[in-house]
């Protein structure tokens, strides 16, 4: 995988290169992906959260569930549909 920043660190483009399923078949394709994705506060999410109806939601911090803090790696948001 390559990450690459933008000038807004909000923002990551990221490519992954992947094995075709063909390949076991003696195939050598790759499959390239580019993707970007922005990063956002919890505010931000909570409310687009709303906005969609979603009833309520579990927030966490990182996969092991610690809370949600400036000091956590992730914002893990668990939505109740």
């Amino acid at each position: 995988m390559i990450c690459e920043s933008y000038t807004d660190p909000r923002l990551a483009r990221v490519y992954d290169q992947l094995n075709s399923p063909g390949e076991e078949f003696g195939r050598q394709d790759k499959i390239v992906t580019r993707n970007t994705i922005r990063f956002m506060p919890q505010h931000e999410l909570a409310a687009m959260l709303r906005v969609c109806r979603f009833p309520g939601c579990t927030w966490f911090g990182d996969f092991d569930k610690r809370p949600v803090s400036q000091s956590a790696p992730e914002i893990i948001a668990i939505a109740e549909c």
